[in-house]
């Protein structure tokens, strides 16, 4: 199979790339400059030197190309042009087109256990939502093409990479301490980001019926995370609580509206349906000993 993997020399794109080529896979992957072309050679993919706003580049590819990852960390207003570009070139071709998204449209699941992909669904479908790059690539199930999205886990870790062990860890390096809010019972589910590419390899080979799938591990108490960070970073002050006003006051709106909440997602359709597994490191194996170590 040939893909086309937009985003293929960032964190997310480029192991989506590996684990395609080691599936014995073709990709054409975006090069936006000659160090991006050479990056994506030596792995054994093909190059396209252009931008994501280029329509002149990217249409012709997707046309020819059997299946479309789109996981670029490009503008959200780039995002959604881009994919409303390819929707209309693509109509009626039934090809897979896989977006990948975050677990933030989950919102605060509260008390649950675990909520489904169905949940995710729901907000897709709700009237007064805004249009989003996920909506855009649900709704092209209706103008012929095999859109799916991929949810990643509030902690996508690996490789070094990935905003929250990241902000977390360099928190820490800053305080000497690893700080949760409240109590810290709050649980997010994790994923290595090998293990979700993974996922995204095995549902454009199967290209099954549903159009979402969450793609999340283990799910880790936040105490628990300020833990793990605390050792890896060495810091003095362990781990400590603080509540949601601190919390405001030291990391912003973003951290701090969102580290409150739980994130527990299920992984059951992946596993049931395409029948994916984890190989990757756990989130605390690769924090204390793996690809965070040096970092930390």
């Amino acid at each position: 199979m040939q893909v086309f993997v937009l985003g293929a020399t960032g964190w997310i794109g480029g192991a989506i790339t590996d684990m395609l080529l080691e599936s014995h896979h073709q990709v054409i992957g975006l090069a936006r400059n000659a160090q991006a072309t050479s990056k994506l050679e030596a792995k054994g993919a093909t190059a396209v030197q252009g931008d994501m706003d280029d329509a002149t580049v990217l249409l012709p590819i997707a046309k020819k190309a059997d299946a479309i990852v789109m996981a670029s960390s490009a503008s959200l207003d780039t995002t959604m042009t881009t994919l409303q570009a390819l929707v209309t070139a693509l109509q009626g071709s039934l090809k897979p087109l896989i977006y990948i998204s975050g677990s933030s449209l989950y919102g605060d699941i509260g008390n649950q256990e675990q909520v489904d992909e169905q949940v995710f669904v729901q907000q897709l479908t709700e009237p007064s939502r805004r249009q989003s790059p996920e909506q855009i690539v649900y709704q092209a199930r209706e103008l012929g093409i095999h859109g799916m999205v991929v949810v990643g886990a509030g902690i996508l870790y690996g490789r070094g990479g990935g905003a929250t062990p990241n902000f977390l860890l360099d928190d820490a390096r800053q305080r000497n301490a690893a700080w949760y809010i409240g109590a810290g019972t709050q649980r997010w589910s994790a994923v290595h980001v090998e293990d979700m590419a993974r996922l995204t390899v095995l549902a454009l080979e199967q290209k099954p019926s549903q159009p979402v799938f969450n793609a999340v591990a283990e799910a880790l108490p936040l105490r628990n995370v300020a833990e793990t960070i605390a050792q890896a970073t060495h810091a003095g002050g362990g781990a400590q609580s603080i509540s949601e006003q601190a919390a405001q006051s030291s990391w912003g709106s973003f951290w701090a509206g969102s580290l409150p909440h739980n994130l527990w997602l299920s992984p059951k359709r992946a596993e049931h349906t395409l029948g994916w597994k984890l190989s990757a490191p756990s989130f605390n194996d690769d924090l204390l000993y793996g690809s965070y170590k040096e970092r930390a």
